[in-house]
């Protein structure tokens, strides 16, 4: 360690990034409380080059130590008693984790902002959403929202920094805002990540008898663990399915017609009465001025399994 007790930062050249939390996700743990030079070393190398006052203090380093880094530009101020030790790092994660550092220990990235690091949202908002128990007062920083719950610790992630609300918690935190289609749109996206069941959004539900979208999230949940993946698809559900009496398709079915494909919603040719028909079983072929059978414009179709909403999500096709 250099005798001027100057801490030694890693090198930004030498980190690349993959991403808000790096090549292999966000770090399990938080940062420990630095003791010394070293251990704040290393807490500045788990947060990304960001600081804060309390951290240097608690290694030992002064006021004024402090004062000469800003002053001569090694480090920058970026938040109230946060600082970037490796200038020039800009970019949502760190907007975010110092917003995190700024209103210190308890708070944790919520609503648009945990959507965003849990991949439910393709965009980050545009302010960053913090979440504080309800007993805690403070200052929004600048382009801050705080948020205040009595629940605050049970719904945080307390595995991964910087903290956020659980997967689960932020789903049901984000179908209360914006339209009931962003609503059903994030609800899809977790279960088409895999990241939640519909026996867990259930159970949290039932403890949120308050929640705006309650009775919402309960009739289509049903048809997202289903395997819906888009508000559309739902609505098709609810509003043609439902509302009409029609039999239950099979969502997201693979069908191999030049290549597979993936369709929304298929179902199994049906006769009237409930019996089934094998494609192109009909005596003598097809009647004169019928529109020919899916099963017959394409022969691939097994079991003459008629296609509603057709749409190519991937070709596997066989090189030539």
């Amino acid at each position: 360690m250099a005798a001027s007790g100057v801490v030694p930062v890693f090198d930004a050249a030498a980190v690349t990034d993959f991403g808000p939390f790096g090549p292999f996700g966000p770090p399990l743990g938080g940062p420990q409380v630095p003791c010394d030079l070293a251990s704040l070393k290393e807490v500045i190398r788990q947060q990304r080059g960001l600081v804060t006052t309390q951290q240097c203090l608690a290694a030992g380093l002064s006021d004024r130590a402090i004062r000469h880094r800003l002053r001569t530009g090694r480090w920058v101020a970026v938040r109230r008693g946060v600082y970037q030790t490796v200038p020039g790092r800009v970019g949502w994660w760190w907007e975010s984790a110092s917003a995190l550092l700024s209103v210190g220990s308890g708070a944790a990235w919520a609503f648009g902002t945990a959507g965003f690091a849990h991949g439910l949202l393709r965009y980050p908002p545009r302010a960053v959403h913090l979440l504080v128990d309800a007993s805690v007062t403070v200052e929004p920083p600048g382009r801050v929202v705080v948020h205040r719950s009595r629940h605050a610790a049970a719904r945080v992630d307390d595995l991964h920094w910087p903290w956020r609300t659980s997967v689960d918690h932020t789903i049901l935190d984000l179908a209360e805002l914006g339209s009931i289609d962003d609503a059903v749109a994030v609800l899809a996206r977790a279960f088409q990540r895999g990241v939640t069941t519909e026996a867990t959004m259930l159970a949290l539900l039932a403890a949120r008898p308050r929640h705006r979208r309650r009775a919402l999230l309960h009739d289509v949940l049903a048809v997202v663990s289903d395997g819906a993946e888009s508000a559309m698809e739902v609505r098709f559900a609810r509003d043609v399915e439902r509302a009409h009496g029609l039999p239950r398709g099979r969502r997201q079915a693979a069908t191999a017609v030049k290549g597979v494909r993936l369709h929304d919603v298929a179902y199994d040719e049906q006769r009237p009465g409930g019996a089934r028909r094998a494609a192109g079983a009909h005596r003598g072929g097809p009647r004169p001025g019928r529109n020919p059978r899916p099963s017959e414009r394409y022969p691939g179709l097994a079991d003459g399994a008629s296609v509603l909403a057709r749409r190519r999500r991937t070709a596997l096709r066989p090189r030539r």
